[in-house]
């Protein structure tokens, strides 16, 4: 793997690393759910759109999946791995409709207006933002359009979720 920053690059790809990681911590101090990756990718928008210039160093990118894959794999704790064993086959069920969703969406995408494959499919999978903006490049999905996807998907989620839970849960209360 090859971290090396190269020439006049330099400044750019620092500014554009201290750009994302300020989103991030501005993400995380305003509470925004999702706020340090919906930050980061903010920040790093902002920079890019002020300075556009090439993508960071495939090095970078490489060493980002790993914390990111470290941050996951932290979570599984053995209290988790006991609540999947006893939720196995409703959240067997919610996956099976969720992809199948996807797929229907993607096909929509990809047929009814145009989209390549991978970008359909990776723009219609739902997952996380990070792990499929990372994940699509590798496939030679359009990131960008990826990413769009996804953040627009997770802001409006972030603004209508909490209301449309609330009027869902007045609908149905416990018995």
């Amino acid at each position: 793997m090859r971290f090396a920053i190269e020439g006049e690059q330099t400044g750019r790809n620092l500014t554009l690393l201290a750009g994302a990681f300020a989103g991030g911590i501005a993400g995380e101090l305003l509470r925004v759910p999702a706020g340090a990756v919906l930050g980061a990718v903010l920040g790093a928008l902002a920079v890019n759109l002020a300075r556009p210039g090439p993508r960071l160093p495939r090095g970078f990118r490489e060493g980002g999946k790993i914390l990111l894959g470290t941050v996951v794999g932290l979570s599984f704790a053995p209290e988790l791995l006991a609540t999947v064993g006893q939720l196995l086959i409703p959240v067997s069920v919610g996956i099976l409709l969720l992809i199948l969703a996807g797929l229907g969406v993607s096909l929509v995408l990809h047929h009814g207006f145009g989209w390549d494959m991978p970008t359909a499919l990776y723009a219609s999978t739902p997952g996380g933002l990070s792990e499929l903006a990372l994940t699509s490049e590798e496939v030679g999905a359009r990131t960008h359009v990826v990413i769009a996807v996804h953040t627009v998907r997770v802001i409006t989620i972030v603004i209508l979720g909490p209301p449309a839970l609330t009027i869902l849960i007045g609908l149905w209360p416990d018995t």
